[in-house]
């Protein structure tokens, strides 16, 4: 990628610089060869105004003002012959030309000429002709064109390394972005890609980081769905096996009883997974004012062939000056989940009856307390609140998805004694709206 960026940069600025200096270049000769031809015709008229109008005629010979070292210089009369100076002894066409009375150039011999006319009053006497080496040109031009060539392999070098400045800073955060899209393909949801500066990578970069988190989400709480569903059906499969194993061991007259105790246990299976199905997902529809008391006489009615396999009981203690009159308002669904966790968890890892309790508190809403004579909680008292997904007894599940859920319908569970004898209390507060 580094390599790709560095050779298209590199190419962007040589043909910047090749539009740039090729002009530059034509501009440079055609300046240098119109300006020897004006230095050309300077010394050309200079020579032919400081010539002598008897030039012809002198008998000792003409002797022509000392042109510029590089110049050679010659001197014809109105015949064409050559008086003085160095030159062809027969004249050429630019000498006769200017004779003519028309000065002009020309390439001959490796000279560029001028021919200039020598003029005395109104008649051309004579005419002077000039002529520099066309080396002396050519190496002016070749001089001047190294000098752009080196400007030009100056400003290419100042390129190259900006460009691989540029290039490095281009391909880091593309190489991320590339690293960070291959890792999420694979799985990885915890990639982030670091903002680099350049906009639109930035913008491709934050809605990778977006997606990811989404998708790490979604598999997390997809996760948390079947932990919790694997866990929480264990209570309703138990319940279906001891009404199939008493029925095995004892079987009653009429077979449609125990078909509906299974069939009513199957209904629970069904309802426990649609409501972790909903819950997990923060869409419980079912928010209303809670039957508490039906609630806890189904807890009732579910536990007691469980327990009673176990020889124990389940003991429900609601106040008894009457029915409860606090009025909560939650999720009827994710309260049964809660009450089914703690008294599973009673039921696993306590000893003795199980007593649950209802207790309403003034201005405080509604509390359920569930206590059994187990030896109560080893260790922290607040991680048997945290989720350990990968425990393979599903241990560390249940409690977490009870607080979790405790949590979302604004209430709280906690542990009121560790043990022995523990007690979990369930809060949950009042609702002040129209009931």
């Amino acid at each position: 990628m580094r390599r790709r960026l560095l050779i298209a940069l590199l190419g962007i600025a040589t043909l910047a610089i090749a539009a740039f200096a090729i002009p530059l270049a034509l501009t440079e000769r055609a300046r240098i060869s119109h300006g020897a031809d004006g230095d050309l015709q300077k010394d050309a008229q200079r020579i032919a105004g400081l010539i002598p109008a008897d030039f012809a005629t002198r008998k000792t010979g003409l002797r022509l003002p000392a042109p510029d070292p590089d110049l050679t210089a010659a001197v014809y009369d109105d015949q064409a012959r050559l008086v003085g100076g160095s030159g062809p002894m027969l004249a050429d066409a630019l000498v006769r030309d200017a004779l003519d009375g028309m000065g002009g150039f020309a390439n001959t011999g490796g000279y560029r000429v001028r021919a200039e006319p020598v003029v005395e009053g109104e008649f051309i006497v004579g005419a002077v002709r000039v002529a520099e080496p066309l080396k002396e040109i050519d190496d002016k031009l070749r001089h001047r064109w190294f000098v752009l060539a080196a400007q030009a392999v100056g400003v290419l070098v100042i390129a190259g390394i900006a460009a691989l400045a540029g290039a490095r800073r281009l391909a880091r955060p593309i190489t991320q972005l590339h690293d960070a899209s291959v890792r999420l393909g694979n799985g990885d949801f915890t990639v982030h890609v670091p903002h680099s500066g350049v906009a639109e990578l930035d913008q491709s970069g934050d809605a990778l980081n977006a997606a990811a988190a989404r998708l790490g989400k979604l598999l997390d709480r997809e996760r948390a769905f079947s932990a919790d569903v694997s866990h929480q059906l264990r209570t309703p499969i138990t319940g279906l096996r001891a009404t199939l194993e008493s029925e095995q061991i004892a079987p009653r007259p009429d077979p449609r009883v125990v078909l509906q105790e299974a069939l009513a246990e199957v209904d629970r299976l069904e309802a426990t997974v649609g409501q972790l199905l909903a819950l997990t997902r923060d869409v419980p529809a079912d928010r209303q004012r809670l039957p508490i008391g039906e609630i806890l006489d189904l807890l009732r009615h579910r536990s007691v062939s469980c327990l009673a396999n176990d020889g124990r009981a389940l003991r429900v203690v609601t106040p008894a000056a009457g029915p409860l009159e606090v009025v909560v308002h939650a999720s009827r669904s994710a309260v049964e989940q809660i009450l089914e966790v703690l008294v599973a968890n009673a039921r696993q890892h306590g000893k003795g009856d199980i007593t649950v309790r209802a207790v309403e508190s003034a201005g405080q809403g509604l509390a359920i307390t569930v206590h059994d004579d187990g030896p109560g909680v080893i260790g922290d008292p607040a991680a048997i609140f945290e989720r350990r997904v990968g425990s393979a007894d599903s241990h560390g599940i249940g409690l977490a998805l009870a607080s979790t859920l405790a949590h979302a319908e604004g209430g709280h569970l906690g542990l009121d004694a560790p043990g022995p004898g523990p007690t979990f209390r369930l809060t949950l507060p009042p609702h002040h709206g129209p009931s």
